[in-house]
């Protein structure tokens, strides 16, 4: 089995002042809705997305932001900033030299030259396994657990006539 290809970016990025206010308005809304990553959830690539400001003494503070995915670094970072151009804005606007989402040639650069390169990565999924199949595993287990209870104690003829159903019902899920 081929393994997973994941990627991940470590950033930090020095902010303009003033910039912290207006971060901690986007951030306290972000975290009350999903409405505003919802179409980057719909991907289903990404595994962690975490941003924190860092206190830096008699400079303006920075933007830590850490992600994995999986995938090509350079594809994720092009859905990413094609999907949600004004989220982009929203974070990294007051970033120095931030170059907008698009074109992306120029946000690929930016995020090369800020990123901190992982000397480690840990995955907890099982090889060859990704977000999108983790997130479709989590979402059958229920059908699949109802699928036992229904099947307990049928005779072999009828098991797997119920089977190949099970299986044709959720094969978008395998």
């Amino acid at each position: 089995m081929e393994s997973a290809r994941w990627g991940a970016v470590t950033a930090l990025t020095p902010l303009r002042r003033g910039w912290t206010p207006w971060l901690r308005i986007v951030f306290a809304l972000g975290s009350t809705t999903t409405l505003f990553v919802r179409p980057l959830l719909q991907m289903r690539v990404i595994a962690l997305g975490r941003w924190t400001l860092v206190r830096r003494d008699e400079r303006p503070p920075a933007l830590l932001f850490e992600t994995n995915w999986t995938g090509a670094w350079e594809s994720y970072i092009d859905d990413f900033a094609r999907i949600m151009p004004m989220q982009w804005r929203s974070i990294w606007g007051g970033a120095e030299g931030f170059p907008g989402p698009k074109p992306v040639t120029g946000l690929l650069q930016y995020i090369a030259a800020h990123d901190h390169k992982a000397d480690h990565f840990y995955t907890g999924y099982r090889e060859g396994a990704t977000t999108h199949t983790v997130a479709n595993a989590l979402a059958l287990q229920p059908r699949f657990e109802r699928f036992l209870r229904d099947v307990d104690g049928a005779e072999p003829d009828e098991f797997a006539r119920r089977w190949e159903g099970f299986l044709t019902d959720v094969q978008g899920q395998l």
